[in-house]
C-alpha cells in the first residue's frame, strides 16, 4: 500500500498494488506510482500487506519525507493538463526548454487480458511505466519519430495506466504513441471475449491450440517439431521433381486456328478439340480432353491398343514381336507372323481388364516359351530367326542388363534407389574432346560408382560408350525397338573397359573368399554362381587350364600381377597377388561367356 500525507500526516492519497501477490516486479526491477493530490505532499508511506500464503509482512512500514525545491523556496504548482487534441499515431511537439523533463499520462483499456504492443517515439531519452512497472528505459539523443521503440506489455482486463517520461537535452522535443494491437490472431480474439463458461468445445480447443504456440513449458516440444519440419523440408527439397502438363481452365484456353501454308500470320478457320475420324467413334459422353483420349484408346471396339501392348510384351520375352516392326502397325510395317495368336492375346488382355501380370504369366507358362533354345531337327536352315517358334528364345541382353548382371555377380551392385544420375567410370578424355575441355566427366565415388545402369548419366552428344556399343540409343529420338548388333567392339568393352575390369577383380575376390579351399572348388563356384546350373566338365576343364596358365605367368611377372589386381579391390586374407591376378583373368572370361550374355538355354 502506498499512501501520501501532508505535513500534519493527513491522508491525501492511497493506492494498493499487486493484490493477491500477482504482478510483483522481478528482483532489481523498479516501478513508479503516480501520486494524485491537489495538496502538498510531505510524506510517502509504503506498507507491505500480508498475504494468505504469508501472514506476516516482511516490511511492515517505510516512510519517506518529501522535500521540494523551487525558485522561491516554495513547492511549484504542478498539475496534470489535459490535451484531448493529441491523437494517437501522430508526432506531437513538447514545449520545454533545455534539460527539461515532461511527464505524460494516459489510460489504456483492454477488452481482455493479454499482450499488446506499444509503439513509442521521443525527442531524446524516454522512460515508460505500465501500472507502476517500468517497461522501457532508453537514453539517447534524437528527434521524435514514429515507431522508434516497440514494447510488448501485458495488460490486465480493464483499465491500466501508462506513464511516459521524456527527457529533453536541447530546445526541441516531442513524443509519439500508438497501440499496434493485441498479441492475438484475429480469429482468436473474438473467442477470448466469450465467457469461459459458455464457450463450446471447438472454441476451447481453438484457444488451447493457440496457447500451445507460445507456452514456455512447451518450448522444447515446439523446438522438436520445428526440427522435424526442417528435416521434412530438407527431404522434400532433395527429391528430384518432374514437371508435367496440366490442362488450362476452360476460360483460359486459347483459340487455335489453321495456319494457311504453315504461316502463323495467316490464320484460317478455328479448330476445336476432337477425335480422329478415321478411327473408331468415341463412346457417348466422352470428354474432349486428355482423359477422354485415354478412355477412347481403351474402348473395347479399339483393336489397336491391346495388340500393340501385347506385341511389345511378347518382344521382351522372345526377342522379337509377333509383328517385328513394333514401332509401326500401319501400312509401312510388316504383317504379323502369327495373326491369330496376336489377336487371341489381345482379346485376353482386354477382357482380363488389362491385367499385365496375368498376361505375362500366360506367356512365360506357355510351352512355346519353356522349350529349349537349342536348334533341333531341320529348323536351322529354313527358320534361322525362329519365326515359327520352333525353339525357345535366345538373344543378347540389352546394354543396361549387361552392366547390371556383371555388377550383381561381382557383389558390387548398390541397391540405393532414386536420386540424381551417377557417373560410373568410362574411358578418359571423351568429354574434353567433345566440349573443347570445358566440361569433364567427374567419376562418382563410393556406392554411386556401382549403381544400376538405369541411373547412368546420359548426354545425347556423348553417350556412355559401353552402353552405346551394346546398341543403347542416344535418346535423340524416341526408340520403341532396339536393333541388336554383334560386333568385336562388344567383346573389347567387356574384356578391357575399366568398369568391367573392376567387376572382374571384385568377382575374383568373391570366388576366392566364398568358393572353397582349393582352386578347383573355387572355379566350380564361379561356374555355378554365373550360370545357375550344374557345372559342366568341359567348361570346368577350360577354366582350370586357363587358371593354371595365368598363375604361372603372373608368378613370373609379379609387376604385371600388381598392375592387374589390388588397386581398387583389397587382397583377401591368405591370398597371394599372382593367384588373385589369375582369378581376375578367369572372372573376366566368365563375365564374357556367351551363356552369360545371352538369354536362353
Amino acid at each position: 500500500r502506498v499512501a501520501a500525507m501532508d505535513s500534519e500526516r493527513k491522508l491525501l492519497f492511497k493506492k494498493e498494488l499487486f493484490e493477491n501477490g500477482k504482478g510483483n516486479p522481478k528482483p532489481d526491477e523498479g516501478f513508479a506510482v503516480p501520486i494524485e493530490s491537489d495538496e502538498k505532499v510531505s510524506f510517502v508511506r509504503i506498507k507491505l500487506l500480508p498475504l494468505d500464503s504469508r501472514k506476516e509482512p516482511i516490511l511492515s512500514l517505510a516512510e519517506v519525507q518529501v522535500f521540494t525545491r523551487s525558485g522561491a523556496g516554495e513547492a511549484a504548482d504542478v498539475k496534470w493538463t489535459a490535451r484531448p487534441e493529441w491523437n494517437d499515431a501522430t508526432v506531437h511537439a513538447l514545449e520545454s526548454g533545455d534539460n527539461s523533463v515532461v511527464y505524460l499520462r494516459r489510460k489504456l483499456n483492454a477488452v481482455i487480458a493479454g499482450t499488446q504492443q506499444l509503439s513509442l517515439g521521443s525527442g531524446d531519452a524516454i522512460k515508460a511505466w505500465i501500472n507502476g512497472r517500468e517497461v522501457l528505459s532508453k537514453k539517447t539523443k534524437r528527434e521524435a519519430k514514429p515507431g522508434q521503440e516497440k514494447v510488448n506489455v501485458n495488460l490486465p482486463k480493464g483499465e491500466s495506466e501508462l506513464l511516459l517520461k521524456v527527457v529533453n537535452n536541447d530546445k526541441r522535443s516531442g513524443f509519439y504513441f500508438t497501440i499496434l494491437g493485441v498479441g492475438f490472431p484475429e480469429d482468436i480474439l473474438p473467442v477470448l471475449l466469450i465467457d469461459e463458461a459458455t464457450r463450446t468445445t471447438p472454441q476451447a480447443e481453438k484457444i488451447a491450440a493457440h496457447y500451445r504456440t507460445f507456452a514456455s513449458e512447451l518450448e522444447p516440444v515446439r523446438k522438436s517439431i520445428e526440427g522435424k519440419r526442417k528435416e521434412h523440408k530438407k527431404v522434400n527439397d532433395s527429391i528430384v521433381t518432374t514437371p508435367y502438363m496440366r490442362e488450362l481452365a476452360k476460360a483460359k484456353r486459347r483459340d487455335t486456328y489453321l495456319m494457311i501454308k504453315g504461316n502463323f500470320l495467316s490464320q484460317g478457320n478455328e479448330v476445336k478439340a476432337g477425335f480422329p475420324a478415321s478411327f473408331h467413334t468415341p463412346a457417348k459422353g466422352t470428354p474432349r480432353n486428355r482423359m477422354g483420349v485415354a478412355r477412347w484408346l481403351l474402348q473395347p471396339d479399339n483393336p489397336l491398343t491391346a495388340r500393340v501392348a501385347v506385341n511389345r510384351f511378347w518382344a521382351q520375352f522372345f526377342g522379337r514381336g509377333l509383328l517385328d516392326t513394333e514401332e509401326d502397325f500401319g501400312t509401312q510395317g510388316n504383317i504379323p507372323d502369327h495373326p491369330e495368336l496376336l489377336d487371341w492375346l489381345a482379346v485376353e488382355f482386354r477382357d482380363g481388364e488389362w491385367d499385365v501380370k496375368q498376361l505375362l504369366k500366360t506367356m512365360v507358362m506357355s510351352a512355346t516359351y519353356r522349350q529349349s533354345a537349342k536348334v533341333q531337327g531341320g529348323l536351322a536352315k529354313p527358320d534361322p530367326r525362329n519365326i515359327r517358334l520352333g525353339r525357345g528364345p535366345r538373344f543378347r541382353l540389352e546394354a543396361e542388363m549387361v552392366r547390371d548382371q556383371a555388377l550383381v555377380l561381382s557383389g558390387l551392385q548398390s541397391v540405393k534407389m532414386h536420386g540424381p544420375s551417377v557417373y560410373p567410370p568410362q574411358p578418359p578424355n571423351l568429354w574434353q574432346a567433345a566440349f573443347n575441355g570445358q566440361r569433364n566427366w567427374a567419376t562418382s565415388k563410393s556406392e554411386d560408382r556401382y549403381r544400376r545402369g538405369f541411373y547412368t548419366f546420359l548426354r545425347r552428344t556423348v553417350p556412355y560408350p559401353s552402353m552405346a556399343t551394346f546398341d543403347a540409343p542416344s535418346r535423340e529420338i524416341c526408340t520403341v525397338r532396339r536393333i541388336r548388333t554383334n560386333t568385336p567392339l562388344q567383346s573389347f568393352v567387356t574384356l578391357n573397359d575399366e568398369a568391367y575390369v573392376e567387376f572382374a577383380q571384385a568377382l575374383a575376390h568373391r570366388i576366392y573368399a566364398e568358393g572353397g579351399n582349393s582352386a578347383v572348388d573355387r572355379l566350380k563356384f564361379a561356374l555355378r554362381l554365373s550360370l545357375a546350373k550344374p557345372v559342366e566338365a568341359r567348361r570346368l576343364a577350360a577354366l582350370i587350364e586357363l587358371f593354371n596358365g595365368e598363375l604361372a605367368h603372373y608368378q613370373e611377372q609379379p609387376d604385371a600381377a600388381k598392375a592387374l589386381y589390388g588397386k581398387t579391390v583389397p587382397l583377401p586374407p591368405g591370398a597371394r597377388l599372382p593367384e588373385m591376378a589369375a582369378f581376375t583373368v578367369v572372372a573376366n572370361v566368365v563375365l564374357n561367356m556367351d551363356a552369360l550374355l545371352m538369354k536362353g538355354r
